[in-house]
């Protein structure tokens, strides 16, 4: 089921729009999923833009679902579960991979929702995408430092780079949500966390651009240390539930983080599973070619260390994983050309001996930046006996789909009591 279609948009600015997306329904850019279940909600939450990937004026989206029969059936309502859960942070443009040399035009937001102490929290972070680096595991580079001259280029293809140059601002935003109906809405006013919003970053050491300014939501968000104790609480120290085990993988240190990547600077995003014997086992991709998936094996929930380790198991973006209540383990995947979603599964976690083709989608881009493939950016949150699946195609349609975990045993059809 897709959750959500884009309208096009007339809003960027430099296509002489007003700079305002028109309503909840536009921009055809739509990835970067999440999962949040709170209360009876299962909330899929993306990245919306008028056209690119981390466009200035990106904004989160949400779609919610109430759960229904234990978690057999999602109830999507109408139009009004779709909801804007954070606005643009700078009027919406065009992203180009032309870069000006004195100001950082693409401003844009990431974030999540977050089920804190039984609360739902919205937390976005702004960022400025400008430029091209020569590696890749430090492409986000922390307020206050900036790239190495002989590693940072201005111009795309100039030379051999791996990624795009972000600049984490060093602001990050709150607000608190509550259900209403079959819906969400603002619980809270905005707060920020951080120093004041920055007025320009530091590219390379010594040459500065200039931000465009902040739109008002933001402007005027309130210091968080005028947030009520218990906002602030939940911030800190809230236990969290009701996201996968992907997003609270544990490394035991920013270190052992660090070499979980050793020597291969391209893996990026990860998902998890406990196996049967205890262990967890990290689900990891690899963007700058290959195709492969790669993994980490600890001894238990908290024992991730040491470089990841390169699987046979065909993969290229975002995986999903998960454990049955018997204990077998799956992982959903995606193939290279990321045009089939399909999933995989294991009575010992260790060897994967069944495999499904959940989708094959192949569906032509309207061109934006970065936009291609099909379903990808995969999560999946299980609710007593159905799977979820969330994930978007071509980086444009979220879209959710369930697996019953009784037929998915039975149609694994092991020949032998487990």
């Amino acid at each position: 089921k897709f959750l959500y279609t884009g309208k096009e948009t007339k809003a960027c600015i430099d296509e002489g729009g007003s700079g305002v997306y028109e309503s909840k329904f536009h921009g055809t850019f739509n990835s970067m999923t999440e999962i949040c279940i709170h209360k009876d909600k299962f909330i899929a939450i993306w990245l919306n833009h008028a056209f690119d990937e981390n466009g200035p004026g990106q904004r989160m989206l949400a779609r919610v679902g109430t759960i229904k029969n234990g978690g057999a059936n999602i109830d999507w309502g109408g139009e009004e579960t779709v909801v804007e859960v954070a606005p643009a942070v700078v009027p919406v443009r065009r992203r180009t991979r032309t870069h000006d040399p004195k100001i950082a035009n693409f401003v844009f937001l990431w974030g999540r929702a977050l089920n804190l102490n039984g609360r739902l929290y919205m937390h976005t972070e702004a960022v400025a995408v400008d430029g091209f680096l020569k590696y890749f595991n430090k492409r986000v580079i922390p307020r206050g430092k900036y790239a190495p001259a002989d590693a940072y280029y201005e111009k795309f293809g100039a030379h051999k780079m791996v990624g795009d140059a972000y600049f984490d601002l060093g602001v990050s935003f709150f607000q608190e949500w509550k259900v209403k109906g079959n819906t969400i809405v603002p619980a809270s006013p905005m707060y920020r966390r951080g120093p004041e919003i920055p007025t320009r970053i530091q590219v390379t050491k010594g040459r500065f651009k200039t931000l465009p300014k902040f739109n008002k939501a933001f402007r005027d968000a309130l210091p968080l240390s005028e947030a009520p104790k218990q906002f602030r609480d939940d911030l800190s120290r809230g236990k969290r539930t009701g996201s996968p085990l992907s997003n609270s993988i544990a490394y035991g240190t920013a270190k052992n983080k660090f070499i979980s990547i050793e020597g291969d600077s391209n893996i990026m995003h990860q998902s998890a599973f406990l196996r049967r014997d205890g262990a967890q086992v990290v689900i990891r991709d690899r963007l700058g070619g290959g195709g492969f998936a790669y993994s980490h094996v600890g001894k238990d929930k908290n024992a991730i260390v040491g470089p990841a380790s390169r699987t046979n198991i065909v993969h290229m973006t975002q995986p999903a994983a998960g454990t049955l209540p018997n204990g077998w383990s799956w992982i959903v995947c995606n193939t290279r050309s990321r045009y089939e979603m399909y999933l995989i599964l294991s009575r010992d976690g260790k060897v994967f001996d069944r495999t499904w083709n959940l989708l094959t989608y192949e569906a032509e881009s309207d061109r934006g930046i970065m936009k291609k493939g099909g379903p990808q950016h995969i999560r999946a949150y299980t609710i007593n006996d159905t799977i979820w699946i969330l994930f978007e195609t071509t980086k444009m349609r979220p879209a959710i789909m369930k697996i019953p975990i009784n037929e998915l045993i039975k149609e694994a059809n092991y020949p032998d009591p487990d």
